[in-house]
């Protein structure tokens, strides 16, 4: 490793001991028409934002760089329930802790007792939520290699009875067996009232298997995952997955390039082109019907091999968000360059 890449990574990791030594309170300041007052430690009918660590919420550039992090996030809260949520600072900016806390501020809600919610009616609470680096045991080490089907999914939506409300994120916390199926799960994290959800969750749980990321016959023995499982209203047709961070389980193989670059952009002494390639996602993570949709230089076959790299790829079958990849489509951008092993042809 180079002297840069090295001081870099001891300024993040000073960096994330600093900010983890220092965990917020989760006190919280409302604000209402007559200006701002103190909520004092506040009643929790889910997890309380201190300290939060699932590896389903935590932003996954700032997971793999080692870097902790916090946030305040402002919503509007009315008889305990949270909307209308912003975040109001983040830091260190750039890792994604913003969208990190709004989505674990969806998943919040104040005691709604007449006592505990006469302070936020019609008012807004600061929620200062810190994050902090998850240890090896709580899964950073697993990836999701098999998961529910849609139609699974569809089973456990409709009874967990999310038809009558909103949209729902349950986050599982899990053993793993040495096969890497799941077992001993429990919700770790969900809304008030949401047992059926909850239930319905912890029922997919067995639908999943994961893979060590170390190669050791051992590497999942103890191991310990937190998983979110998103559910949906099962009558109305599924938001289609967002793939801002998949984790790739295979890619192209680059000893096979020669085999692949075009002969016609040989033939034309193009020795590098590029094109970006649209593909539909399989259950299994494969990417299928590949196809290009811009290529550089045009009409030398270009999208044709950037197709054949993107259908060697495949992705991990489940988002940190906890959806299913299963129909999501990706645009997938190829650089391609002759290996010095080809021969430009002759006139």
């Amino acid at each position: 490793m180079d002297q840069s890449n090295s001081a870099r990574k001891l300024v993040l990791a000073a960096l994330a001991l600093a900010l983890a030594a220092s965990p917020l309170t989760a006190s919280a300041i409302g604000y209402d028409a007559n200006g701002p007052y103190a909520v004092i430690k506040p009643t929790w009918t889910a997890i309380a934002p201190q300290g939060f660590s699932a590896d389903s919420l935590y932003p996954h550039w700032a997971y793999e760089m080692g870097v902790a992090g916090n946030v305040l996030v402002r919503c509007h809260a009315d008889k305990g329930g949270l909307d209308q949520c912003t975040v109001v600072s983040e830091s260190p900016g750039g890792f994604g802790f913003g969208d990190a806390g709004l989505a674990l501020a969806r998943q919040l809600q104040l005691d709604a007792s007449p006592a505990a919610a006469a302070a936020t009616i019609n008012g807004y609470v600061d929620l200062p939520i810190g994050f902090v680096l998850p240890g090896e045991s709580s899964g950073k080490g697993a990836y999701v290699v098999e998961a529910p089907s849609l139609t699974q999914i569809k089973v456990a939506e409709l009874a967990s009875g999310v038809q009558s409300g909103p949209d729902r994120t349950i986050v599982l916390r899990c053993s793993v067996d040495p096969d890497g199926s799941l077992r001993g799960c429990n919700a770790a994290l969900f809304t008030a009232g949401d047992d059926k959800a909850a239930r319905a969750a912890i029922d997919l749980s067995s639908a999943f298997r994961l893979k060590a990321i170390d190669p050791s016959p051992r590497a999942l023995a103890g191991l310990r995952v937190e998983l979110a499982v998103a559910l949906h209203d099962p009558d109305k047709p599924r938001p289609p997955a967002r793939l801002t961070r998949p984790y790739w389980t295979s890619t192209f193989d680059p000893s096979q390039l020669a085999a692949i670059y075009p002969p016609a952009a040989l033939s034309a002494g193009a020795r590098a082109g590029k094109a970006t390639v649209e593909c539909i996602v399989a259950r299994s993570g494969q990417l299928t019907q590949c196809g290009a949709v811009t290529e550089e230089p045009a009409g030398l076959g270009f999208g044709q091999a950037a197709a054949k790299v993107a259908g060697a790829m495949a992705m991990s079958p489940w988002t940190p968000e906890g959806e299913p990849v299963e129909g999501a489509r990706i645009r997938v951008p190829v650089e391609l360059q002759a290996p010095d092993t080809i021969a430009q042809p002759k006139p």
